[in-house]
């Protein structure tokens, strides 16, 4: 059985109307039962081997061969832009997309007196997370909904916001934007639709010949001091360091500081970190152990803080050779800018091997510089990798003292291997002698086909011999012998709220350090590490500095933020020439208010959902008090 679909749109301007003209032409032998599950409808499509219906059934055709024309269908624009239904007829399989809405993200949050904007943009792919919630790949989202975290405001709301599936949200505020011209923390969600298919044409992925990546960007003047290489060779505990003595600030044991001394994992291979006194005891209230290290503050020129010492718990996974030293990875997959002699081809940079890549030579006084040279392995699909392991040259002393990394999963777009929020491409330590091999591990594993590597400084000549480190897919790593791995919560899990009438313990999630000496607890990070009551349900909030107990008033700081929209705020510019304190908040709950509040957007798309007044008005104390706060604040 055939079927024929001709459309013919055409636009009525004076009724503001589409008129879609749809016939339908169908061909068939002759009637059976056979054809009985053909999918005659008004639009059909097919994905994973499954036909999806949808509209209204096409007549049955009343002779061996017909034609039939539907009447002419006047739909409104306004139902053509509406949000669709989350009724979907087939549901794919669980680990690769889910119809429906996802939950809510919020990956970005405005800080007062410094961006004053959000940015929440639309994710390539959304992993399973909570039961029952949509996830898929962004090729299928088909809608997006933007509210206010915690008070659920729609983003229409406040001015010059914007909320598409092309860009996401985005709330540009100003540096110096006060009251109510100072973005919300927006959170968003999308509506997944699986049916909508996730493959792209081998044209646009993989084009033939990759596209010269662009030149890599790194500061004119180098760091003073350069980090050490980060390596995952052993499971388990770290020796303890200890780097830093306590001063007039505090004491402040960081694993950046303490990478510039001694070789570390990676953040994202580090499952735990265990902090102590140096001369005995247990960890005291006022420190601060997590992830970047022990933070323990000095507050208002009391010295207080002990020498602490830090160890950390380092799980390592996808640590495999991608195929170079045992040629895996093909002659005709290595390429190179140029080459010294013959004998230097590309192929020969292989780890542990006879001979070296050597590129054509550079005069690091003349304009060309060491950058205009590279070393690229395509591995003929994407693949995990996690770092990158050199050599210099096996008979002369030439090797690559520092580098850069840049990456493409299709080599039309390319990127440089960057720190965490980090403008220019990451410089890695390189090798300082020809022989001894030297592991750099990435900050975060990437996704490529492509790999290249570009000299920065060298020795004599540029040589090299490598091996890329990862995996095809992520393993799962059995526990070291004698080691017990913590449970790590996934990022967009939090605690149920839990609500008890009073006042909650004193919280704190933020230590302001060298560096960061800015403290922010808002009700987002203090969600993650505590359980309290929902946030309709706080009356009031209190905030103190850690150990001394004084007021933000009494402490002397200036433009401290204290209320319950915002959690606890401190501006280390607006302290100079001190920093910031660290202070703790905590809340006053009543569990009275325990009626949930309504979606405020609804999926049909005429329909406005609007607050009932019994929940919140003008005239009711929790807005009153937030006003109070808001006013002595900016007066």
């Amino acid at each position: 059985c055939h079927l024929f679909i001709l459309i013919e749109i055409m636009y009525k301007p004076l009724g503001n109307e589409i008129m879609i003209m749809i016939g339908v032409f169908t061909s068939s032998p002759e009637p059976s039962s056979k054809t009985n599950n053909k999918c005659a409808y008004y639009f059909s499509s097919c994905s994973r081997k499954k036909k999806i219906c949808r509209g209204t059934p096409c007549p049955e055709p009343t002779s061996t061969t017909s034609t039939h024309t539907t009447p002419r269908v006047t739909i409104p624009i306004s139902l053509l832009t509406s949000t669709p239904s989350t009724t979907i007829t087939t549901e794919a399989e669980d680990g690769e997309c889910r119809d429906g809405w996802t939950e809510w993200f919020s990956e970005d949050k405005p800080i007062i007196f410094r961006q004053n904007s959000d940015t929440e943009r639309v994710p390539q792919k959304l992993k399973q997370s909570k039961t029952g919630k949509g996830f898929c790949a962004r090729s299928q989202m088909v809608d997006i909904l933007c509210r206010s975290v915690g008070t659920h405001r729609p983003h229409t709301e406040q001015e010059d916001v914007t909320c598409s599936l092309e860009e996401g949200l985005l709330c540009q505020g100003r540096n110096d934007a006060t009251g109510a011209d100072t973005c919300w923390d927006y959170e968003v969600a999308f509506l997944c639709d699986c049916s909508r298919s996730t493959v792209e044409t081998s044209s646009a992925t993989t084009p033939v010949t990759p596209v010269t990546p662009p030149v890599v960007v790194i500061p004119s003047i180098p760091p003073e001091v350069q980090p050490k290489p980060m390596t995952c060779d052993e499971e388990g505990w770290s020796e303890w360091y200890n780097v830093h003595v306590p001063d007039r600030d505090g004491e402040f044991e960081s694993l950046s500081e303490i990478r510039k001394t001694y070789s570390l994992c990676p953040d994202h291979y580090i499952a735990e970190v265990e902090c102590q006194p140096v001369k005995g005891g247990g960890v005291e209230s006022i420190v601060t152990c997590d992830k970047k290290g022990a933070s323990c503050r000095n507050n208002a020129g009391q010295m207080y803080c002990q020498d602490y010492e830090i160890r950390v718990l380092c799980q390592c996974e996808c640590q495999d050779g991608l195929g170079m030293e045992d040629f895996s990875i093909t002659n005709d997959q290595i390429t190179s800018s140029s080459l010294m002699t013959p004998d230097d081809k590309p192929y020969a940079a292989r780890l542990n091997s006879d001979w070296a890549w050597t590129s054509h030579p550079v005069d690091e006084f003349s304009e060309r510089n060491a950058k205009d040279e590279w070393l690229q392995v395509d591995l003929k699909e994407v693949k995990e990798v996690t770092g990158v392991v050199t050599q210099g040259h096996p008979y002369f002393e030439q090797f690559v003292e520092t580098f850069a990394v840049q990456v493409s999963e299709t080599g039309a777009v390319w990127e440089d291997i960057k720190e965490k929020e980090a403008s220019f491409a990451k410089q890695f330590p390189g090798n300082t002698d020809q022989s001894t091999p030297v592991t750099n591990l990435f900050p975060e594993p990437v996704f490529a086909r492509y790999v290249r590597i570009v000299p920065i400084d060298f020795h004599s000549a540029i040589s090299l011999r490598v091996e890329l480190k990862g995996c095809d897919s992520k393993e799962t790593t059995t526990p070291a012998p004698g080691v017990t791995l913590p449970t790590v919560q996934t990022p967009e899990t939090f605690p149920e709220s839990v609500c008890i009438n009073g006042w909650t313990s004193w919280m704190n999630t933020h230590t302001p350090r060298p560096g960061d000496w800015d403290d922010m607890d808002d009700l987002r990070s203090l969600a993650e590490k505590y359980t309290f009551c929902e946030p309709h349900q706080i009356m009031d909030t209190q905030c103190q500095v850690v150990g001394l107990g004084l007021t933000p008033e009494a402490s002397g700081q200036v433009g401290i933020i204290c209320n319950t929209n915002t959690g606890l705020q401190c501006n280390d510019d607006l302290q100079a020439p001190q920093h910031c304190y660290d202070f703790e908040i905590r809340f006053y709950c009543d569990c009275s208010l325990s009626t949930t509040l309504p979606a405020v957007v609804s999926t049909e798309p005429t329909s406005i959902t609007t607050l009932p007044s019994e929940y919140c008005t003008q005239y009711d104390p929790q807005y009153k008090m937030h006003d109070d706060d808001c006013r002595k604040f900016y007066q």
